[in-house]
């Protein structure tokens, strides 16, 4: 007969039946879930069914104790700091790559941890909290940029720029006439100049002293047998060969003023107004007429003595004129040595009230000058000096002893 089934037992818990401080023996099912699952190999090459992270893991640092360094004790991280020894291993992430120089990391990079460690910290800047070594705080010093983050730095950078900026907006305007720089309306040249005439050598000369580049060129004008300009304020350059042409013709100075106004179109009204014009001419004989227009710049205004005309703008006042003039008529000497003395008595009165920057002397006579077939006497410039007319002063009197001796031969 067949063999009856065992009988079956009640369920029972854990433990049940055996002695109390044993456990029960595990399971099958309990076994299989506590096993661990194989570790895959990773691969260089990231599989299409992996998605890739979005962004790298901050590798953490070599475990070696690097020498002091100030730069490395300053490193900012440029993401997230680098995890800590407890925070390493962290539940359901995968253990970072051993460090090593020839270690391989996510993606088949070479290189591993130490070598991406060493390329944040090259990359780096210094922390502007922590003690720069001397050599950082001399090329902070040196060169005002943002190399290091320092506030010095950082201050100099901002003012870096705001100069910068300006300087840009003033190129981008192009380049400004004298007067714009000091509030008028109108393109000027602030001057001073004296036009004289030697009675007892025949010699016509000219003499100026202003607060811009290079005076001489374009203001004063001069031809032996014929005369002297001198041309100012709100400059028309055509002024000087005019008057002389018409000198050459046969006018008197006071009709030549009126005839080069009359024939002045005034093409520019609102910048290069006629009525700012300011010009003096002498013929050969100290014959002399001056003109000074109502909208020449403050303060405007010339002076007629005896051989001699003194005129200007953009001065300090009337003393300026009146004390050329006075130097000029008490002045003994060469013609070049009274234009002289009246140019430092025009300056010690108050003079260009912007200062000073170029000086130009012209002396003209037939055959007067060195060499045959010169009537240039002399011709002095000054183009740029702080002391344009002391500087005047001393090639007057080089160009005084070289006279001298040509006499004495």
């Amino acid at each position: 007969m067949p063999a009856a089934p065992p009988p079956s037992l009640p369920p029972c818990s854990a433990g049940a039946g055996m002695p109390r401080g044993t456990s029960a023996p595990p399971t099958p099912a309990a076994l299989l879930s506590a096993r661990p699952s194989p570790r895959r190999r990773r691969s260089s090459r990231p599989t299409p069914s992996r998605p890739q992270p979005s962004s790298r893991r901050t590798p953490v640092p070599s475990p070696r104790t690097p020498r002091p360094d100030p730069l490395r004790e300053s490193v900012q991280w440029t993401r997230d700091p680098p995890p800590t020894q407890a925070s390493a291993h962290s539940p359901g992430t995968p253990p970072p790559a051993r460090s090593g120089s020839t270690g391989r990391s996510r993606g088949g990079r070479v290189g591993g941890p130490r070598r991406r460690f060493r390329r944040i910290r090259g990359a780096a800047w210094v922390s502007s909290t922590c003690q720069q070594p001397s050599q950082l705080r001399k090329m902070d010093a040196r060169f005002p940029g943002p190399a290091h983050a320092s506030p010095e730095g950082v201050v100099n950078m901002k003012r870096f720029l705001r100069i910068v900026t300006v300087a840009l907006g003033v190129a981008a305007s192009g380049p400004l006439p004298v007067v714009a720089q000091e509030g008028s309306g109108w393109p000027t040249v602030g001057t001073f100049s004296i036009v004289g005439y030697d009675p007892d050598t025949g010699e016509v000369g000219v003499a100026v002293q202003s607060r811009v580049f290079s005076v001489g060129n374009g203001v004063i004008w001069g031809e032996a047998g014929v005369g002297v300009v001198a041309t100012q304020a709100i400059v028309d350059v055509s002024y000087g060969p005019q008057a002389l042409e018409l000198l050459r013709e046969g006018y008197t100075p006071a009709d030549a003023v009126r005839e080069i106004l009359a024939r002045d179109p005034d093409p520019d009204p609102e910048r290069w107004t006629k009525q700012g014009r300011q010009f003096s001419i002498m013929n050969a004989q100290g014959a002399v007429a001056t003109h000074t227009g109502p909208r020449a710049s403050d303060w405007a205004g010339h002076r007629v003595g005896e051989h001699c005309s003194a005129q200007g703008n953009i001065l300090a006042g009337p003393a300026v004129v009146d004390d050329m003039v006075t130097a000029f008529e008490s002045t003994e000497g060469h013609l070049s040595l009274r234009l002289q003395a009246a140019l430092e008595a025009g300056q010690a009165a108050g003079g260009d009230t912007r200062g000073m920057q170029s000086a130009a002397m012209l002396i003209v006579q037939e055959d007067g000058g060195v060499w045959l077939n010169n009537d240039v006497v002399l011709r002095l410039q000054v183009d740029d000096h702080e002391e344009p007319i002391a500087e005047l002063r001393r090639l007057v009197e080089i160009a005084a002893e070289r006279r001298e001796r040509r006499r004495g031969r």
